[in-house]
This record gives structure tokens, sequence and C-alpha cells, in this order.
């Protein structure tokens, strides 16, 4: 997925909340279409473990053992309105994905193929939080044959978030939507 960083303001950073922009990605084959079991995400944030900060990240997760690893990117500094391509994808042999910010890459394992699911949008700890006006202007897939990129063909939009206090829609569907939480900025797809 393709967006242009947005300004994030985690009202909770203090006790160790968050406002994200992330891409989640289910791996191991799992079929689960809400949210997956086992999943990799790779996005950025403000506020990281007690911290008021602006930084990507990266994380991996498997419900069914209870494990879930996370990450700060340093390697890389975020700067709002910069444009980036967010990814995560098998690769072909051992049990491996890669999550990246445009060329800067984080290997997870054991991840297995294939991908059954993947969504991209905000994620905050408070509905006070802000992520301002967000355009993702490309959703595609690796096709797994033979690892060229597609656009993607269906999608659904998710609940952002249940109270209502947050948007999401589509501007083309399937492959370009916004979202945003209090965004200071007016809504738009560009």
């Amino acid at each position: 997925m393709v967006w242009k960083l947005a300004t994030l303001d985690a009202t909770d950073w203090s006790s160790s909340g968050f406002a994200s922009e992330v891409l989640w990605v289910g791996t191991n084959s799992d079929p689960t279409h809400e949210y997956p079991n086992v999943w990799v995400e790779v996005g950025v944030t403000n506020g990281w473990e007690g911290q008021d900060v602006y930084t990507y990240y990266a994380v991996m997760g498997n419900d069914d053992y209870g494990e879930y690893a996370e990450g700060r990117i340093t390697s890389i500094t975020p700067q709002v309105g910069t444009t980036h391509t967010f990814s995560g994808y098998s690769i072909p042999g051992p049990s491996l994905y890669i999550v990246s910010v445009d060329t800067t890459t984080i290997t997870f394992s054991p991840h297995a193929p294939n991908t059954m699911w993947v969504q991209g949008g905000l994620e905050s700890t408070c509905d006070n939080s802000r992520v301002d006006n967000t355009y993702v202007s490309s959703v595609k897939y690796r096709r797994k044959s033979d690892a060229v990129w597609r656009n993607a063909t269906q999608g659904t939009l998710g609940k952002i978030p249940a109270n209502g206090v947050g948007v999401v829609a589509w501007c083309t569907s399937p492959t370009k939507f916004r979202y945003s939480l209090h965004s200071q900025i007016p809504l738009g797809c560009s």
C-alpha cells in the first residue's frame, strides 16, 4: 500500500498509547476474514513504549501460540507529508515474511505462506487521538506464481472506529481509500 504520512497525535502516549497508520498482512494461510490469528504488520506511529515519538515500526504475531514481538525501525526517520510504499509478503523457500517501508526491510520467521487477508488503515488506543486525513493511493498484492505486483480487484472497508468518531471511505474502489480520526485537514482523495 502507498500513502502519504499524516500528522499523528496519540493523546495517551505517556501510558504507552499510540495513534498509527498500519498495513496488516495475514500469514500461514490463515483464513480469518476480519482479523487473522497469525500476521505481520508495518506502519508509522506516534507513541512508542511511553514516549512521544513519531517512528516506523514492525510487528509479528501468532495468537494461536501467544506470540507477539514488535520493533521500532530506527534506520529511517519518518517525515509528515512524504509518500512511502509499505509492503508485507512471503519469500520463496523457508517460512519467511518480509515487511518493508520502501527499501528498508525486516524479515520475520517462522511465518509461512500464504496470505489470505490484508488490511490497511488506522489504529489508535484512544478515541481522542488524531490521525489526519490519509489517502491510500495504491493497494496491490504480490502474485505467488510469478512474484508480480498486481492491483487489488476486490476489497471491503473496515469499521473505524466503532464509536463513529473516525472516517473511512473509498475514493476509487477497490484500490484507493482514505481514513482519518479527528483530522485537522479537510477530507480528500489526494
